[in-house]
């Protein structure tokens, strides 16, 4: 499937864009009037990721794959691939 690879933690995913119902959903952060938390991150990347592998769990995710240190490199890898440009 289309999207770009992406490393966590030693495994391999395929980062697809995300959904435009996604995208609504938090329109208040892909719009700038927001900014990212957290959780909001977290919840890209899993929105992201789960499109290619939907045996993916969310819980799964947080606690084996993203920490500290991956976290903000993950989300602008999905937020580039989603063709939106991350605020500095």
């Amino acid at each position: 499937m289309e999207g770009i690879k992406l490393f966590l933690n030693g495994r391999e995913f395929i980062a697809r864009p995300v959904t435009l119902a996604f995208i609504r959903a938090n329109a208040d952060f892909f719009e700038g009037t927001k900014s990212p938390t957290v959780g909001f991150m977290a919840d890209t990347v899993y929105a992201s990721l789960v499109r290619n592998h939907p045996d993916l769990s969310k819980d799964d995710l947080e606690e084996n794959f993203l920490d500290v240190m991956n976290l903000k490199d993950a989300f602008a890898a999905v937020m580039g691939t989603s063709g939106v440009n991350e605020k500095k």
